[in-house]
């Protein structure tokens, strides 16, 4: 239960390692393109 309630804490834990990975990589990605158009 106590795994079930740290789970549920932290939504990260929900998603595939892919889809965090991803979603990192898209963020850092993000982050250049802005800064590129600055």
């Amino acid at each position: 239960t106590e795994q079930c309630e740290m789970d549920e804490d932290d939504p990260k834990a929900l998603l595939p390692p892919q889809v965090q990975t991803n979603t990192k990589m898209n963020s850092r990605r993000y982050r250049s393109s802005r800064t590129d158009d600055e």
